[in-house]
């Protein structure tokens, strides 16, 4: 019976990626943003660690979008009651999805740039 209940878990999880998918310009950017990178850094020849910590932190930024969404949707919920406070929630919670895509790139650049940088100038 545990099959059942994760392939249904699975299920829900993938509705839930196609409506972010279809609604949220800033999911689609990040995730081909996210693609791009990776490959990049795959062509480049960047190893296996370093592919993997750049995988991490494009899902962290992506996850992240995934909650600011949530919170923005919850938070518009309660908006006629409780305008300044839904405001500053959604300022917080978009400044830590800006927090993680800063983390993102500096991460990028720590390990794709040397690769760059070989490539341009041997």
């Amino acid at each position: 019976m545990w099959h059942y209940r994760f392939f249904k878990s699975v299920t829900i999880a993938s509705q839930g990626l196609i409506k972010a998918w279809r609604d949220e310009l800033n999911f689609r950017l990040e995730i081909i943003i996210a693609f791009i990178v990776v490959i990049a850094a795959y062509l480049l020849g960047a190893g296996h660690l370093a592919l993997a910590i750049i995988i991490l932190a494009c899902a962290l930024v992506i996850a992240l979008e995934l909650i600011n969404t949530i919170v923005e949707l919850i938070s518009d919920a309660f908006k006629p009651r409780l305008d300044q406070y839904v405001k500053h929630i959604k300022d917080l919670t978009a400044a830590a999805v800006f927090i993680a895509a800063l983390g993102s790139i500096g991460v990028a650049i720590c390990l794709i740039w040397p690769l760059l940088a070989h490539l341009l100038w041997r």
